[in-house]
């Protein structure tokens, strides 16, 4: 799960920030050009540290993020336990067993994931897609819409007094 969650920071920072951070570094290749969306676009493959490779097409003339490509399996199952005591038919207490869930692919089959920015909107003198649609195959699996983007924001010290 911990690989997982590193996959898809790397995914979102690099939709975002166009590079890589120290938790899940990324080697670049320039592949060359294509069409997406009718749009000319420069390629892009980024392999991680464990193998995994994501494609990041960017578009030509404006240089902002088109879509982000991977494969990854269509779905997963999250399962976890715990032991529940029921009395009068209401649930009085819930233990649950030591461990962390567990996610395991439904079907490990990998298949092509898209993630696609749209709806950018120019905030603190950066053009931010303010929406990602992430596509599993052809259809739509997510999509996150984000607020107001706020770089280096003020902020008010007392929120980190410990008392």
């Amino acid at each position: 799960m911990l690989m997982a969650n590193k996959r898809a920071f790397a995914r979102l920072a690099l939709m975002l920030f166009g590079r890589a951070f120290d938790a899940y570094e990324l080697q670049f290749v320039y592949v060359g050009t294509g069409q997406f969306d009718k749009r000319s676009v420069d390629i892009i493959d980024a392999t991680g540290p464990d193998g995994n490779r994501m494609r990041l097409s960017v578009d030509s003339t404006t240089h902002l993020p088109a879509v982000l490509t991977y494969m990854a399996p269509q779905a997963y199952a999250v399962s976890t336990s715990a032991r529940m005591t029921i009395q009068g038919g209401k649930v009085t207490s819930v233990v649950p067993e030591s461990g962390l869930p567990i996610a395991v692919p439904v079907d490990p089959t990998l298949i092509e994931h898209r993630l696609v920015p749209s709806k950018f909107k120019v905030e603190g003198g950066v053009n931010w897609p303010h929406r990602l649609t992430d596509f599993i195959g052809k259809d739509v699996s997510s999509e996150t819409d984000f607020g107001k983007y706020r770089l280096n924001p003020k902020l008010d010290t007392k929120r980190f007094d410990i008392r």
